[in-house]
Protein backbone atom coordinates (compact mmCIF):
# COMPACT_ATOMS: atom_id res chain seq x y z
CA UNK A 1 0.00 0.00 0.00
CA UNK A 2 1.49 3.01 -0.91
CA UNK A 3 0.46 6.63 -0.82
CA UNK A 4 -0.63 10.04 0.87
CA UNK A 5 -3.58 11.02 3.56
CA UNK A 6 -4.31 14.42 4.36
CA UNK A 7 -3.21 14.12 8.41
CA UNK A 8 -1.63 11.67 10.46
CA UNK A 9 -4.18 10.02 12.27
CA UNK A 10 -5.98 8.81 8.33
CA UNK A 11 -2.54 8.02 7.30
CA UNK A 12 -1.93 5.58 10.35
CA UNK A 13 -5.28 4.38 10.11
CA UNK A 14 -4.23 3.17 6.43
CA UNK A 15 -0.58 1.74 7.66
CA UNK A 16 -2.38 -0.52 9.89
CA UNK A 17 -5.18 -1.39 7.55
CA UNK A 18 -4.16 -4.79 6.55
CA UNK A 19 -2.94 -6.25 10.15
CA UNK A 20 -4.41 -9.71 9.49
CA UNK A 21 -3.01 -10.70 5.94
CA UNK A 22 -2.70 -14.27 5.14
CA UNK A 23 0.77 -15.70 5.71
CA UNK A 24 1.03 -16.66 1.97
CA UNK A 25 1.08 -12.65 1.18
CA UNK A 26 3.59 -10.05 2.11
CA UNK A 27 1.96 -6.68 3.21
CA UNK A 28 4.44 -3.20 2.98
CA UNK A 29 2.86 0.06 3.79
CA UNK A 30 4.15 2.96 2.82
CA UNK A 31 1.98 5.82 3.62
CA UNK A 32 2.82 9.04 4.43
CA UNK A 33 1.24 12.18 5.21
CA UNK A 34 0.78 14.88 2.15
CA UNK A 35 2.36 17.94 2.60
CA UNK A 36 -0.15 20.45 3.23
CA UNK A 37 -0.91 23.11 0.92
CA UNK A 38 -0.46 27.01 1.23
CA UNK A 39 -2.43 28.68 3.67
CA UNK A 40 -5.52 30.26 2.89
CA UNK A 41 -7.02 33.16 4.30
CA UNK A 42 -10.66 33.12 5.81
CA UNK A 43 -12.47 34.31 2.41
CA UNK A 44 -10.77 31.60 0.69
CA UNK A 45 -12.06 28.45 2.78
CA UNK A 46 -15.60 28.95 2.56
CA UNK A 47 -15.15 28.60 -1.32
CA UNK A 48 -13.35 25.36 -0.71
CA UNK A 49 -15.63 23.96 2.00
CA UNK A 50 -18.73 24.97 0.26
CA UNK A 51 -17.59 23.31 -3.28
CA UNK A 52 -16.72 19.73 -1.27
CA UNK A 53 -19.76 19.52 0.66
CA UNK A 54 -21.39 20.14 -3.16
CA UNK A 55 -19.66 17.35 -4.29
CA UNK A 56 -20.90 14.88 -1.99
CA UNK A 57 -22.57 14.46 1.90
CA UNK A 58 -21.52 13.41 4.95
CA UNK A 59 -23.79 10.54 5.66
CA UNK A 60 -25.10 9.39 9.09
CA UNK A 61 -26.76 6.08 10.19
CA UNK A 62 -30.35 6.11 9.96
CA UNK A 63 -32.02 8.04 13.18
CA UNK A 64 -28.44 8.59 14.80
CA UNK A 65 -25.57 10.69 15.18
CA UNK A 66 -22.90 8.15 14.02
CA UNK A 67 -20.68 8.93 10.95
CA UNK A 68 -21.45 6.97 8.16
CA UNK A 69 -17.78 5.06 6.78
CA UNK A 70 -18.64 6.04 3.24
CA UNK A 71 -18.02 9.76 4.36
CA UNK A 72 -14.63 8.98 5.34
CA UNK A 73 -13.02 10.49 1.92
CA UNK A 74 -15.23 13.62 2.31
CA UNK A 75 -14.31 14.14 5.91
CA UNK A 76 -10.64 14.00 5.31
CA UNK A 77 -10.70 16.40 2.60
CA UNK A 78 -12.52 19.07 4.64
CA UNK A 79 -10.33 18.05 7.11
CA UNK A 80 -7.75 18.64 4.72
CA UNK A 81 -8.91 21.97 3.65
CA UNK A 82 -9.68 23.35 7.45
CA UNK A 83 -6.03 22.70 8.37
CA UNK A 84 -5.29 25.18 6.16
CA UNK A 85 -7.43 27.84 7.18
CA UNK A 86 -6.02 28.57 10.39
CA UNK A 87 -7.09 31.83 11.00
CA UNK A 88 -11.04 30.79 10.25
CA UNK A 89 -12.92 29.89 13.01
CA UNK A 90 -15.85 27.45 11.35
CA UNK A 91 -19.35 26.65 12.14
CA UNK A 92 -20.96 23.38 11.57
CA UNK A 93 -24.50 23.43 11.38
CA UNK A 94 -26.56 19.78 11.07
CA UNK A 95 -30.03 20.61 9.78
CA UNK A 96 -33.01 17.84 10.01
CA UNK A 97 -35.92 16.91 7.60
CA UNK A 98 -39.26 17.34 9.53
CA UNK A 99 -40.03 13.89 10.15
CA UNK A 100 -40.12 13.52 14.33
CA UNK A 101 -40.63 15.36 17.00
CA UNK A 102 -39.34 19.03 16.57
CA UNK A 103 -37.10 18.66 20.06
CA UNK A 104 -35.69 15.33 18.88
CA UNK A 105 -34.55 16.75 16.03
CA UNK A 106 -33.04 19.36 17.11
CA UNK A 107 -31.01 17.14 19.03
CA UNK A 108 -29.96 15.12 16.13
CA UNK A 109 -29.08 17.77 14.31
CA UNK A 110 -26.85 19.29 17.22
CA UNK A 111 -24.97 15.49 17.81
CA UNK A 112 -24.63 15.67 14.19
CA UNK A 113 -22.54 18.66 13.62
CA UNK A 114 -20.57 17.74 16.90
CA UNK A 115 -19.94 14.46 15.31
CA UNK A 116 -18.09 16.40 12.57
CA UNK A 117 -16.43 18.50 14.84
CA UNK A 118 -15.15 15.62 16.15
CA UNK A 119 -13.89 13.98 13.54
CA UNK A 120 -12.04 17.43 12.20
CA UNK A 121 -10.92 18.05 15.82
CA UNK A 122 -8.72 14.19 15.99
CA UNK A 123 -7.39 15.32 12.47
CA UNK A 124 -5.95 18.31 14.19
CA UNK A 125 -7.90 21.39 13.37
CA UNK A 126 -7.99 23.25 16.43
CA UNK A 127 -10.94 22.98 18.40
CA UNK A 128 -10.93 26.63 19.42
CA UNK A 129 -11.92 27.31 15.89
CA UNK A 130 -14.87 25.02 15.30
CA UNK A 131 -17.95 24.58 16.82
CA UNK A 132 -21.01 22.46 16.53
CA UNK A 133 -24.65 24.21 16.15
CA UNK A 134 -27.73 22.14 15.47
CA UNK A 135 -30.66 23.77 13.92
CA UNK A 136 -32.96 21.16 13.67
CA UNK A 137 -35.90 21.30 11.25
CA UNK A 138 -35.80 25.46 11.47
CA UNK A 139 -34.21 26.32 8.01
CA UNK A 140 -34.88 23.46 5.60
CA UNK A 141 -34.13 23.96 2.11
CA UNK A 142 -36.10 22.23 0.22
CA UNK A 143 -40.15 21.06 0.34
CA UNK A 144 -40.48 18.42 3.39
CA UNK A 145 -43.64 16.98 1.72
CA UNK A 146 -41.33 14.77 -0.87
CA UNK A 147 -38.59 11.92 -0.03
CA UNK A 148 -36.01 14.12 -2.24
CA UNK A 149 -36.83 17.04 -0.61
CA UNK A 150 -36.24 15.37 2.65
CA UNK A 151 -33.31 14.01 1.54
CA UNK A 152 -32.07 17.26 0.74
CA UNK A 153 -32.91 18.93 4.52
CA UNK A 154 -31.03 16.05 6.19
CA UNK A 155 -27.11 17.90 5.71
CA UNK A 156 -24.21 19.26 7.23
CA UNK A 157 -23.21 23.07 6.54
CA UNK A 158 -19.94 25.02 7.09
CA UNK A 159 -19.68 28.65 7.78
CA UNK A 160 -16.49 30.50 7.69
CA UNK A 161 -16.83 33.06 9.83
Amino acid sequence: LKGEAFFEKAAAQMRGAWPDAPRRFTFRSEVGVKPPGPDLDAAACQPQLSGLLARGRILFETARADLHRDSTPLLDHIAGVALRCKSAEIEVAGHTDSDGAPERNMALSKRRAQAVVDYLTEAGVDAARINAVGYGEEKPIASNETAEGKAQNRRIEMTVK
